[in-house]
Order: structure tokens, then sequence, then C-alpha cells
């Protein structure tokens, strides 16, 4: 994975934006329901950026990601105490019913489709009563989705069937020509949600 795309390009970019909005969404969600702060877990975590807010907002964070320069790049702040591991997402043991909070931003559709269904299962199972989901994934009619049959690409109904085990409190989808975050434009079909565990 790490041959195919500029990860270090993408870390110099996206190391100072904001953290994600649903993210923030979904911990003031559970922030109003007087949730005593838990475990977090940021699933292709990048930058870091999504990693360091959670640790911020007081939760115990682990962070996953297969890149060297993503992993480097979030253990930068020796002050925040984020367990960053350095491994592929389908080879990371997620526990079972452990954290209050998973992230997945832009990360699962690198796996091919028995992968990303296996770690859909895998989150869904991870997490505790009443804790969330915060999820970003490319749509089917994503320009990716001919070029690059080894990942995994769904239609927001097929995304809602996989999370069956999981409320969807929001989803979201997006159509758009625009620049990614290493300034190249294509058209993204991205479909971006919040689910609650009951």
């Amino acid at each position: 994975m790490s041959k195919k795309w500029d990860w270090g390009k993408f870390v110099n970019s996206t190391k100072n934006r904001k953290p994600t909005g649903l993210l923030i969404e979904a911990v003031s969600l559970l922030e109003s329901c007087d949730s005593k702060k838990g475990k977090a877990l940021d699933l292709g975590c990048g930058a870091g950026v999504d990693a360091r807010f959670l640790f911020q907002k007081g939760y115990d964070v682990v962070a996953v990601d297969s890149c060297k320069c993503c992993v480097e790049e979030t253990s930068k702040d020796k002050e925040e105490n984020i367990k960053i591991v350095h491994k592929d997402i389908i080879d990371f043991n997620i526990d079972s019913n452990v954290y209050q909070i998973i992230v997945a931003w832009n990360s699962l559709q690198f796996l091919n489709d028995k992968d990303f269904k296996k770690v859909l299962k895998n989150i869904q199972n991870s997490i505790i009563k009443d804790g969330v989901f915060v999820f970003s994934f490319l749509g089917t009619e994503d320009s990716w989705a001919n070029k690059h049959p080894e990942m995994s690409f769904s239609s927001k109904e097929e995304i809602k069937e996989a999370l069956n085990e999981m409320k969807i409190i929001k989803i979201v989808e997006e159509k758009q020509n625009k620049a990614g975050a290493t300034g190249k434009v294509k058209f993204w079909h991205l479909i971006r949600g919040i689910a609650k565990k009951g």
C-alpha cells in the first residue's frame, strides 16, 4: 500500500487540519449523555489529528497505521500519551467490547471487500454499549472504483447493511469533483456518518 500512495505528501498536507467534523459531533453526543471517558481507537490515524483531539478530550487513545511516516507524525508530541501501533489495520487485533469510540476516516477503503467487511464486523463487536463509530468510506461512483479493484467501494445501503448491529445516527453522501489532500482533482463519492451501539 505504501508504495502506491504518497503518504509523506498526505501527512504534510493534513497534519495541520482541524479534527474531523463528524468526530467532534460524535464526542459532543457522548458528552451530552454524561458518558465517562473511556477507550478510543483511530484506525488509519494518518497524521494523528483525530487521535490527538480524542486524547485532548480525555480518552485513552490507541492509534493504528501501517505507514511509517504517519506513525512518526502521530508520535511527535511526547506529552500526549497515545498508544501508537505500526501495523496494517487487517492485522490489528480489535478486542471485543472495549472501545467507547472508534474512528475510521478514509482508511478502510484501502482494504479489499472481504477484509473491509471483516473489520466492520470486528468494529461493531469492539464498541461498548452506547459507544459510537465515526466513518468515512468511498462510494461505488468514486472515480477510483474502476482503477483500484484491490480497494473497497460501497453504496449507502451496503454500509447500512454492514453496520446492522448499530443504529445509524447520521449518514451523509457527497459526490463532486474536487482536489484531495495531496492536491489532485478527482471525482469523489464519499459516504460518511456516525453509528451508535445500542
